[in-house]
């Protein structure tokens, strides 16, 4: 037994340390740093949306799915939603694992600016939530319930479905071509276990914060007052806030300066045409601007 525990413990001390050695280098290298922290915020931010604020609309719009009671039917109907969002994050896997060829370089000219783009177009989308139930709300009231189907539950229905695929769609071609990001900014391949290593523990951390922290705006108890909508608006204006600070900020710490020019006034004669005159003065066998003695 106290060797069986022996080895559990160096076992233990052995992940700890290649954790350790894995922050060193991370915290060493600022483009590898500040990727990390990205894409620990984006993994969070989905997990949130799936385990938050979908189930959250389920649960209390009884108007378009159930009642909060009928926890089930909630559960379910938070279910196929996101499912729908899924179904759009694997169509875009499909077509970033078949079209998207990496670049080789790693500067802001290449086609990895374009996938900050994509995470800001994949916030904004989280709009169209808080938009579906205030035009839900605008007919029904808030928590009001309806026997029968109406347009304002058909537009709710169809801006949610949008809001969540679109969410889906444009943060699942990011995540993959920033994988292959990730993975060449790890220069030393003996430093690629380790460093991993910790990027797991550190994105672990980081989605229980942000969790906590998306599931704070519909728990707080002095917001219990506040209508639906407004919880909904607040928590997407924390992922616009995410989209914004990556399209502004994310090429600038990841990325390389893009290389420098040649500047054409650097060259001589390159850019201008050359006047008939020079020409004429031209002969063969000779440089441009000799003459014949």
């Amino acid at each position: 037994r106290q060797s069986s525990a022996a080895a559990i413990g160096n076992s233990f001390a052995e992940k700890a340390r290649d954790v350790w050695d894995g922050l060193c280098i991370v915290l060493r290298e600022r483009a590898l740093k500040w990727r990390l922290v990205f894409l620990a915020l984006e993994t969070a931010l989905e997990d949130a949306m799936v385990s938050v604020v979908v189930p959250e609309i389920a649960l209390h719009t009884p108007a378009l799915f159930a009642d909060s009671s009928d926890t089930a039917k909630a559960n379910l109907a938070s279910v196929c939603v996101i499912a729908v969002g899924k179904l759009g994050g694997f169509l875009a896997g499909w077509y970033m694992n078949r079209a998207w060829e990496p670049p080789t370089e790693h500067h802001r000219r290449t086609g990895y600016r374009y996938l900050f783009w994509s995470v800001l177009v994949s916030s904004l989308s989280v709009c169209l939530l808080p938009a579906g139930i205030q035009v839900l709300e605008a007919e029904h009231g808030e928590g009001g319930s309806s026997t029968g189907w109406s347009a304002a539950q058909a537009g709710c229905l169809a801006l949610l479905l949008l809001g969540v695929l679109f969410f889906f769609v444009f943060s699942t071609a990011p995540k993959i071509g920033f994988a292959t990001l990730l993975q060449g900014l790890v220069a030393d391949q003996q430093a690629v276990g380790k460093v991993f290593g910790f990027v797991g523990t550190f994105v672990t951390f980081m989605d229980a914060v942000v969790i906590v922290g998306v599931n704070s705006v519909f728990t707080i108890k002095e917001w219990k007052g506040s209508h639906m909508v407004e919880k909904l608006w607040i928590a997407a204006a924390v992922y616009v806030a995410h989209g914004v600070l990556e399209v502004v900020l994310g090429p600038l710490l990841i990325l390389d300066p893009p290389p420098r020019e040649v500047d054409d006034a650097l060259i001589p004669d390159k850019g201008r045409e050359r006047r008939p005159t020079e020409i004429q003065q031209e002969t063969p066998g000779h440089p441009s601007g000799e003459r014949e003695h």
